[in-house]
């Protein structure tokens, strides 16, 4: 996010943690997401909102409230207590606003027993007074959002100051809403009647701009209110850097990527999880495994720019810039890697080699599609010595693979039959 945007305005975050989680039967806010005991879900909210955030992130309490204040306390966040959280989220929602909006200087800090080396009470500091232009609101059992997902709806606010502002996937909006100071206070004076939901429609109907921003993350939408639904969750959050096959849709048609590159990007993966499978097999398990999802959606991405001036580079940051860094890497190194570098095969070099190997959607000999290049440029010297410099490189990452796999990869692809040969 541009700084000079995150200057024009402070954001601050509700982390709503106050729920009986009676169908979860355990609370939701300190079960852990990854294998080991962090991130918990808690701070996975937190890490999310801090995407978006340059103001302070609160966290409202209410049953469990010893479990879930230690954990903020350990996450060094303010607490706020909703003693009436029987009585439904929306009044959960009114703690949080009152407590950023009308009560900052008096706010409890949690320093967390990490820095103040001390628990409860005695681990309490007092933010200091301040002024916030917007904030977000977040249950804690919506915890796969992206930091990108809110870095964007903060972006999108600094330069609009719309009333609300939404992440919408697929056309859906999902959280964490993003709302104007004055929109926020608005809800101190509701009834109650109908909840948050009721004050943002009140916004729509006087008049107040929203805005819709589009967000490739399907997290926004994904709650987790059973134990069933907790196991979703934990299973996707091992594999949130790789987009999924809805966000994968998603990613295509906001780049307005043609049909025909689609077609390409989808015999490119296709030709590349045949390679990567077969390293797979050949290395066994981690670390020197090969991540098959991450390579097969990096290859249907790789050309998600096509027509942009260096389409590599501008496919990547684009990538980044909603969550997927990693692809991101993978696609902006698909034009050209000096094995000078490399020494085994990974990821990148799969995707790289895959594109070499497919020509519009049929499968060509690499040698083959560089001299088509250098036929084609044969006029320009100096394009013909970079074309030739890409062409050999590229066949030493291949006699690299080759060695490895103990095979000629063009035959090995022959042989899948998955797609057309010349």
């Amino acid at each position: 996010m541009p700084a000079e945007l995150l200057e024009q305005c402070r954001i601050g975050g509700i982390i709503l943690a106050a729920g009986e989680a009676s169908r979860m039967g355990r609370c939701k806010a300190v079960l852990p997401l990854g294998d080991c005991a962090e991130p918990t879900v808690l701070q996975a909210a937190l890490q999310a909102l801090q995407g978006g955030c340059n103001g302070p992130v609160v966290v409202v309490t209410g049953f469990h409230e010893a479990a879930v204040r230690a954990e903020a306390v350990r996450l060094g966040l303010p607490v706020v207590h909703n003693p009436d959280a029987a009585s439904g989220m929306f009044s959960s929602v009114c703690v949080g606003i009152r407590a950023l909006t009308q009560h900052g200087d008096q706010l409890p800090y949690s320093c967390g027993a990490a820095d103040s080396g001390a628990s409860g009470d005695s681990g309490h500091d007092f933010l200091p007074d301040f002024s916030l232009d917007a904030l977000f609101v977040l249950p804690v059992d919506i915890p796969l959002v992206r930091p990108e997902t809110c870095a964007l709806l903060t972006e999108s606010f600094a330069a609009r100051h719309d009333a609300v502002t939404y992440p919408t996937f697929d056309g859906e909006r999902g959280h964490p809403p993003l709302l104007r100071r004055d929109v926020a206070e608005a809800a101190l004076r509701h009834t109650g009647e109908g909840g948050l939901r009721a004050v943002l429609e009140q916004v729509a109907v006087q008049g107040e701009t929203e805005c819709d921003v589009p967000v490739v993350d399907a997290g926004i939408l994904a709650d987790m209110d059973t134990p069933d639904a907790y196991g979703a969750v934990r299973e996707r959050y091992s594999s949130r850097n790789v987009p999924s096959e809805a966000e994968t849709a998603v990613l295509l048609d906001l780049a307005q990527t043609l049909p025909h590159t689609r077609a390409h990007g989808k015999a490119v993966a296709d030709a590349a999880l045949c390679m990567a499978e077969a390293l797979h097999t050949v290395r066994g398990d981690v670390p020197a495994a090969i991540d098959l999802p991450l390579v097969y959606a990096a290859a249907l991405l790789h050309d998600i720019c096509k027509g942009a001036k260096h389409h590599e580079r501008a496919g990547g940051l684009f990538l980044a810039r909603y969550g997927f860094a990693e692809a991101g890497r993978i696609v902006a190194a698909h034009r050209d890697i000096d094995p000078a570098f490399v020494e085994r095969v990974g990821e990148r070099e799969l995707v790289m080699l895959a594109d070499k190997f497919v020509r519009g959607t049929r499968l060509v000999p690499i040698a083959e599609r560089y001299d088509e290049r250098l036929r084609e440029w044969a006029h320009d010297a100096q394009a013909v010595a970079d074309i030739g410099g890409r062409k050999e490189r590229a066949l030493a990452l291949l006699a690299l693979l080759e060695r490895e796999l103990g095979t000629d990869v063009h035959a090995l692809l022959q042989r899948s039959g998955i797609w057309k040969t010349a």
